[in-house]
């Protein structure tokens, strides 16, 4: 963990990095800045359909809460601000995939994990939507891959 003086100078930095990229994606997505003592947060709402809408909130806790597509991951550890940028540009262009598992013997859903490929490799984060412990090989799933905020022409 960072001394509160170093992360709140990268913070900001990244924060004006985030600003910078918004313009970017301004014609193909509706962005909204919000900020309040001790968080910031940026949300992309895409005009295509199909394309990944996120919402990113960093504290100034050193954690961050972040929504991507229609799963919340909130109150993880922010390791590196270097990445958000990164991993919001790839979002963008549309190198999300979210996963859900289900029970072979019930069909009930198990857990959904959402990727996120990106110029650091993959982020990637999920939530158990059942208690009930279930055999890896006792799965199957469903891939749902979103599209670029931007569509090339044909």
């Amino acid at each position: 963990m960072l001394s509160d003086d170093v992360f709140r100078s990268r913070l900001l930095a990244t924060i004006e990095s985030l600003r910078y990229f918004v313009p970017s994606i301004a014609d193909v997505a509706r962005c909204e800045e919000q900020s309040d003592t001790g968080f910031w947060k940026l949300t992309m709402s895409p005009q295509t359909a199909g394309a990944c809408p996120v919402e990113l909130i960093l504290h100034s806790s050193q954690r961050y809460d972040i929504m991507v597509g229609n799963e919340v991951y909130e109150d993880r550890e922010i390791v590196s601000l270097e990445h958000f940028v990164p991993l919001l540009e790839a979002i963008s262009e549309g190198h999300v995939k979210e996963r859900t598992y289900y029970s072979i013997a019930t069909g009930a859903l198990v857990s959904r994990t959402t990727f996120v490929r990106y110029q650091f490799g993959v982020w990637q984060d999920g939530s158990f939507l059942s208690d009930v412990p279930v055999d890896d090989n006792a799965l199957s799933w469903e891939d749902r891959h979103f599209l670029p905020y931007r569509r090339g022409k044909i």
